[in-house]
């Protein structure tokens, strides 16, 4: 079987499938790890130094914004909890 071969047959394996086995589950997810890891080299021989550098900038930002839109959501999370609170006691 080739390489794409078994990562097609690993992508076709059902997570909520109660007749596959936790044996083929792990199989499945090895070889796409695997897929992975060779599809990063294959990118990595090609990008130049300052694409590589440009793609962490750009993967930094989005780590930040999504720390920062998790702090926010939190934030107005706490605030509607208190308002329910208040309201419901107080109401």
């Amino acid at each position: 079987m080739s390489n794409d071969e078994s990562v097609r047959a690993a992508r076709s394996i059902s997570k909520s499938d109660p007749s596959v086995t936790a044996e083929q589950r792990e199989k499945a997810r090895v070889a796409m790890e695997a897929a992975t890891a060779r599809l990063r080299e294959k990118v990595a021989a090609i990008l130049t130094a300052e694409q590589k550098a440009l793609i962490d900038e750009i993967n930094a930002a989005y780590a930040a914004a999504v720390e920062d839109t998790g702090i926010v959501y939190a934030q107005r999370a706490s605030i509607s909890r208190r308002v329910i609170v208040r309201k419901v006691v107080i109401g």
